[in-house]
This record gives C-alpha cells, structure tokens and sequence, in this order.
C-alpha cells in the first residue's frame, strides 16, 4: 500500500507544482498588464498636463476686455465693477487694478462694437445678440 500512497502523493504534488507554475504566470501577465496601464495613465496626465497649461496660455493671451465679455455673457445679468474684478482676479490668477479696469470698460462702452453697456455707473451688462 505505501508505494501507491506514495506515488498518489508525488502525483498531488506535482498538480500543485504545475497549479503554481499556472499561477505564477498568470501574475506575470497581470503584471506586465499592471505596467501598461500605469504607462496609460502617465500618458494620460502627461496630456493633460499639457492642456491645461494651453488653456492657461490661452487665457492669458487674451485681453482684460476679452475676458470682461466673456464673463458678463456668462453671468447674463448686470455685474457691478467690483464683481467683475473678482471674476478678473480669479480667471487671470492675478490683481487687476480698479483704476485700469474702469478706464478699460469707459473705453469700451465707447466702441460700438464692443460686446457690453453701462446700465448705472459702475454696473455693466453683455449686450444681447440683437444689439
């Protein structure tokens, strides 16, 4: 009887050895796997990084009075002077002054084709798309 239980153990024991070697390759697979993905997401962050950094660029490029259009088109309602330079403060990640920002709009209202008017001193409102 011993030889046969013997021999029942080295047949156990070489299923095992041939389940651990199965195993031990498919972790090799989800490794590898583990290490593209990874690849993937460094990608991933690499562009957009460097779309965030575009669209900053963007903002920058563009003119205080671009900005102020944009941001009365946006809010659809009348702002007063010191609402638009908080808006200013936080598109542009720097302080405008008062001062510059009031000649700017009093220039502005003066172009016909500027995209705001003046409702009451101070408050300034987008133009609507009729005029």
């Amino acid at each position: 009887m011993e030889p046969k239980n013997h021999s029942n153990l080295e047949f156990e024991i070489a299923k095992i050895n041939l389940q651990i070697k199965e195993i031990e390759s498919k972790k090799r697979e989800i490794a590898t796997r583990v290490i593209d993905l990874d690849e993937q997401i460094k990608q991933m962050k690499d562009i957009k990084e460097f779309l965030n950094s575009q669209r900053e660029n963007e903002l920058d490029n563009r003119t205080i009075l671009d900005h102020v259009i944009e941001i009365l088109k946006k809010e659809m309602g009348p702002l007063h002077i010191s609402s638009l330079l908080h808006h200013l403060q936080e598109r542009k990640n720097q302080g405008v002054k008062r001062s510059t920002l009031e000649s700017i709009l009093v220039k502005g209202i003066k172009d016909p084709a500027c995209g705001f008017i003046r409702v009451e001193p101070g408050v300034y409102q987008a133009k609507n798309d009729d005029g």
